[in-house]
């Protein structure tokens, strides 16, 4: 593990996850475990109600899926979407060390077990990150242009970035989670980047560049780039200070996700001679 590395990631008490998933069965009742390309056993919560949509959902840096299940679980009710979260190696319950290589190979391993374990079409996922959790959500997203949608919340551009702003400049060869490199391909779904105007641990400005950057880029067939600026709002609070206007401006992208779905389906089946 590289310095930025060793200072980026803050795992928090794996013991009390362990606690989390031996007393409490409504959590147990959805764990499902995979293993990632680099052989590290990956533990998940998969919330299925059998909706038509799921969300593939990259956590914060000092939280884990033991600690955040019952926000995550409130999002999947809220939205009405399936969600799958994951942690990351070296995190809570899953092995390994973390690291950003493979955080990569732990999202990848959470798709592949959406797409070809539970048969989920790729048309029917939406990539989710919060805060450090955008860096392998951003990078899963440039590979994939076929899922559903993007949400970026506290979107970092990059860590070096995040903490030393522009004059991190000199540091790029060390950087890790360089997002605002890797949104040029990210042009065929709609997406919505959310961020607290207060937020002290990833600046606003981040997610502005993110958003500003987006939105340059030539969309396809309409494919919208929204943003959520909440005022009142810091980095760790926006689903209690704006818990309405949060799950209210979600459902509101699932319908544009499910809109722009039904355009994407028509154009393939003209391509296609369909009737």
């Amino acid at each position: 593990m590289g310095l930025v590395e060793s200072l980026a990631f803050h795992p928090p008490d794996r013991q009390k996850t362990a606690e989390v998933f031996a007393e409490r069965r409504e959590v147990a009742r959805w764990k499902r475990t995979t293993k990632s390309e680099s052989g590290n056993e990956i533990c998940m919560l998969y919330f299925n109600y059998g909706h038509e949509y799921t969300v593939l959902y990259s956590h914060g840096n000092a939280e884990d899926i033991g600690a955040s299940h019952q926000t995550m679980r409130k999002l999947s009710k809220q939205v009405g979407v399936n969600l799958l979260c994951y942690d990351y190696s070296g995190y809570g319950l899953s092995t390994g060390t973390v690291s950003e290589e493979n955080c990569y190979l732990d999202i990848d391993a959470a798709y592949n077990f959406l797409t070809e374990k539970e048969r989920v079409s790729e048309g029917k996922i939406i990539l989710f990150g919060r805060s450090i959790g955008t860096g392998p959500t951003t990078h899963l997203a440039s590979k994939k242009p076929n899922v559903a949608g993007l949400i970026l919340q506290s979107p970092i551009c990059s860590v070096i970035r995040t903490v030393f702003g522009n004059f991190g400049a000199a540091l790029q060869f060390m950087d890790i989670f360089k997002n605002i490199t890797k949104l040029k391909p990210i042009d065929n779904y709609p997406v919505l980047v959310i961020h607290g105007k207060q937020d002290k641990v990833v600046p606003f400005d981040s997610g502005k560049q993110i958003y500003k950057k987006l939105s340059s880029l030539k969309r396809k067939n309409g494919a919208d780039v929204k943003c959520l600026w909440l005022d009142r709002c810091g980095h760790n609070d926006i689903e209690f200070l704006a818990e309405r206007q949060f799950y209210e401006e979600l459902r509101n992208f699932l319908q544009i996700v499910i809109a722009y779905s039904k355009i994407r389906q028509d154009e393939n089946d003209e391509k296609q001679g369909c009737p």
